[in-house]
């Protein structure tokens, strides 16, 4: 391989690094990403205009809305659920909890 290349290969998975792994935002992530704000912001504007101005299909907004949780998000949150539980209480800024 020549230096040229290896140095380009090596810049890639510095940038990969950089960006916490993934290397391109994917079309997944750009549509969770739309449809969470539509179901965020369906109460002030209508899914109509929000799915048009986002480019979305309103059925697939209302198929990702029928979806149950996938396996990794429910894991996450019982995850997160037993981190939550494991932490000391704390105060409005912050700082543990007086007794």
């Amino acid at each position: 391989m020549k230096p040229e290349q290896q140095e380009i290969d090596r810049l890639r998975r510095e940038v990969v690094r950089l960006k916490g792994g993934a290397r391109y935002p994917n079309k997944a992530t750009a549509f969770f990403a739309k449809v969470s704000f539509i179901a965020k912001h369906r109460g002030i504007w209508p899914v109509a205009w929000l799915c048009t101005a986002l480019d979305v299909s309103r059925s697939g907004f209302h198929a990702w809305l029928g979806r149950s949780p996938s396996a990794r998000s429910r894991t996450d949150e019982a995850l997160a659920a037993k981190v939550r539980a494991s932490l000391p209480l704390t105060g409005p800024l912050g700082e543990a909890a007086k007794p």
